[in-house]
């Protein structure tokens, strides 16, 4: 008998990032695992993570400074955040079948004036 998937372990990471791009999600993405809704709009975007902390108490960050992460969400990202550095919320979740990022939660960065 085959082991059951075993899931990614509970992660939130607050991070900073720089978006790098954000696109209306293809439709091949549907059919990825883990499952999204046929009936939700999903974005994709593309983040160059800065900084990473956890996001929930008792739970690891396993996004790392450095990476460039694809993540989704059903909220949309507006074009005007490309290039930008914003801060965000980034979730992976899934199993040994396949995971996705979701991001959440993102705002530009506030930068402090003179």
């Amino acid at each position: 008998m085959e082991a059951p998937p075993a899931k990614v372990p509970p992660n939130a990471s607050h991070v900073t990032a720089t978006i790098l791009k954000v696109l209306l999600a293809a439709s091949a993405t549907r059919d990825s695992r883990p499952g999204v809704s046929p009936d939700e709009t999903l974005f994709a975007v593309t983040a160059d993570v800065h900084t990473s902390e956890p996001g929930m108490p008792n739970s690891g960050t396993l996004a790392r400074p450095g990476k460039v992460v694809e993540a989704f969400s059903t909220d949309p990202i507006p074009d005007a955040l490309v290039g930008t550095p914003v801060t965000a919320d980034l979730t992976l979740v899934g199993d040994t079948r396949g995971v996705r990022w979701w991001i959440s939660n993102v705002r530009p960065m506030i930068r402090p004036s003179h």
